[in-house]
């Protein structure tokens, strides 16, 4: 289950996100992620917590299509069988990506830009 802070508030209001998550798991859902804009992401299992940091903009030019980049990001990394914390930080960094350009899917990158990118590794290979 993938929802911003504000719609996981709207559900679920006045419960902790622990509180939620322990409440998610009895439901059979294995993972809550809650993507809390520029405070970043948090994503809960039934026996981790793991949070990363959003990557600071100095300008944002849109932030529609921040959460679906945001969702493919991660979710292409859950289909690669990485590790949830490189999962973040793969959705994180799409989510970045989107608020670059006025379109939603404008400035995302290649996987390739994006490996390299997460690596930090300068210039952009196509």
């Amino acid at each position: 289950v993938m929802p911003n802070i504000t719609e996981l508030k709207l559900l679920f209001p006045e419960r902790s996100n622990t509180d939620i998550a322990n409440q998610l798991f009895k439901s059979n859902v294995e993972m809550l992620v809650v993507k809390k804009g520029i405070q970043g992401v948090s994503a809960y299992t039934q026996d981790f917590k793991y949070e990363i940091k959003a990557y600071q903009l100095d300008n944002i030019a849109s932030s529609i299509g921040a959460g679906d980049a945001f969702n493919a990001g991660f979710i292409a990394g859950i289909l690669g069988k990485e590790g949830i914390k490189r999962c973040l930080a793969m959705g994180a960094a799409m989510g970045a990506f989107a608020c670059m350009g006025f379109s939603s899917y404008a400035m995302l990158p290649s996987r390739i830009e994006l490996n390299n990118f997460l690596a930090g590794r300068k210039g952009i290979i196509r």
